[in-house]
């Protein structure tokens, strides 16, 4: 599973002052550990997670994230990897269990086959997340976590064996490394009965170049490798898993320490886009890594409420959102959105932050909510409270008798417009991650009286469950700048390729074809 990347940030706030001073104090606590060596199993097994052969024994440092009830086959529910760390803790990436509670799901090590018949299987419960607090899910930065287990792994030679991870600063470029997991074979593809393994090498930072932005060298790192079948990749359902270095790259058994975590790519085993990990020996990461007792992260225990009326010129608050510890910051962010036809939430805007919220005329006829984002020295989580609404417009004062209203004159009969009016964008541009289109729309009967344009975005997207909320769909109504020309300028969006989708309609009610366009958003 790759990462994916959601409307999740660190505010502008916490970025320059809090935050460092939380990820200085992970480090500072870190202590001074003893190491452990790393396991070395006996014999050589070759294989691969994509274009591969099965392992046919346990990966000893193979941790499962594993979901309570089993899948539509009866087999376990795996939804990401990890790595043995010591015998009470497991790392992951901190995409994997962004949205999870402690007791959501279980941890499973020591197993080749997902149908859980192996006497080797330990599988315990997890006590506690700890995510790093810098942890962006929009750019995937910081994409570390580690689990702390309700109850300790049994060590077992060549099955259950902890690996350490990597001291802080180490240089890595040309390193081999094994990954492992579950994974899909292939993009998009089937998930296997049986561990997948394969080994790795790590590139410079230049083999990361298409990636442009979204790779950051300081705290990532790429690796990729090929073979008579193709290039070697880790997939869908690998995320969190590990990157564990080889001090022989004869001998794929004897890992030595735990480099990188799995985090996301594009696609899987593509060319000139590697698989892109975590990098462990960064200082901050490493210290959060390596922490003998990781402060847990803060975890929701009631949801904020929306308070007062719900109509144009009214004030709401956004109050009561409970957490398991005292928040080291808070923001409150506000959002009014448009429903479907079953009631689900279709078009969502970020109107205001902060406690309170006055509803303009422009959130008239859509619903509510608020949005509170806690942090913690472990990481962060966020609330989302019930929607109210739909809002109504401003409380009248207490009315007059309205005077008879006249009989309206007869409206002559007009012949129904059948014609589709047509659409098309006659400029188009993205500067400083925001992108602007000009539509021209005509009609037999005149201008076309309004134009919407969706836009999704269709590159750099995770692996997993996350990934929906990456590529969903969002809608903005175009601006009418006069009779048949639109523009419309798009929130701050991420650095990928984005497909626009222009529809018109005319007076009648009738839509053009869909026009698109695909526009890169460059980081600057």
């Amino acid at each position: 599973m790759r990462a994916m990347r959601g409307a999740q940030t660190l505010p502008g706030l916490l970025r320059d002052g809090l935050l460092a001073a939380l990820t200085l104090l992970v480090a500072l606590a870190v202590a001074a550990a003893p190491a452990i060596a790393g396991p070395r199993a006996a014999g050589s097994v070759r294989a691969q997670v994509v274009n591969g052969y099965p392992a046919d024994r346990p990966v000893p440092w193979q941790a499962a994230l594993i979901e309570h009830a089993p899948d539509a086959d009866g087999q376990l529910a795996i939804f990401c990897g990890g790595t043995v760390r010591d015998a009470w803790h497991v790392v992951t990436a901190a995409h994997c269990v962004e949205d999870l509670d402690a007791g959501d799901f279980t941890v499973g090590a020591g197993f080749v086959w997902r149908d859980s018949r192996e006497a080797t299987l330990q599988r315990v419960g997890v006590a506690a997340i700890s995510s790093h607090p810098s942890y962006d899910a929009e750019t995937v930065d910081y994409d570390v976590a580690v689990l702390t287990l309700a109850a300790p792994l049994m060590p077992r030679a060549g099955v259950v064996a902890p690996l350490p991870v990597v001291e802080a600063g180490t240089p890595l470029v040309g390193a081999w490394a094994r990954i492992s997991g579950w994974g899909a074979v292939f993009s998009g593809g089937w998930f296997p009965d049986e561990l997948q393994w394969e080994v790795v090498q790590v590139l410079p930072d230049a083999g990361c170049a298409a990636y442009g932005a979204e790779y950051r060298p300081a705290t990532m790192l790429c690796a990729t490798a090929r073979d008579r079948y193709g290039v070697i990749d880790a997939c869908q359902g690998d995320s969190g898993g590990p990157l564990a270095r080889l001090p022989d790259p004869a001998d794929e058994d004897a890992a030595d320490r735990l480099i990188g975590v799995v985090s996301f790519g594009r696609g899987c085993a593509e060319e000139d886009y590697p698989g892109i990990y975590t990098r462990l020996s960064h200082p901050g990461i490493h210290a959060l890594a390596t922490h003998p007792s990781p402060p847990p992260r803060i975890a929701p225990t009631a949801p904020p409420v929306v308070n007062g009326t719900p109509s144009v010129g009214q004030t709401l608050s956004c109050d009561g959102a409970g957490w398991s510890q005292a928040p080291l910051a808070t923001r409150t962010t506000w959002l009014t959105a448009e429903l479907d036809a079953d009631g689900e939430i279709d078009e969502a805007w970020i109107v205001g932050e902060g406690p309170t919220l006055t509803l303009g005329a422009d959130a008239q006829g859509r619903v509510v909510t608020c949005e509170v984002t806690a942090w913690s020295a472990g990481g962060w989580r966020t609330q989302q409270a019930a929607v109210r609404g739909p809002v109504g417009p401003p409380l009248p004062p207490p009315p007059a008798p309205p005077p008879a209203p006249p009989t309206p004159a007869p409206t002559p009969a007009v012949p129904q417009d059948l014609v589709r009016p047509r659409a098309r964008i006659t400029r188009r541009s993205c500067a400083r991650r925001r992108c602007r289109l000009t539509v021209v729309a005509r009609d037999s009967g005149g201008p076309a009286t309004r134009a919407t344009v969706r836009y999704q975005r269709v590159s750099g997207c995770p692996r997993g469950r996350r990934g929906r909320r990456c590529r969903r769909v969002r809608t903005l109504r175009a601006r009418a700048v006069r009779d048949g020309v639109f523009t419309v300028v798009t929130p701050r969006l991420a650095p990928a390729r984005w497909r626009f989708t222009v529809v018109a309609v005319d007076a009648s009610g009738n839509r053009s074809a869909p026009v698109a366009v695909t526009l890169r958003v460059r980081a600057r």
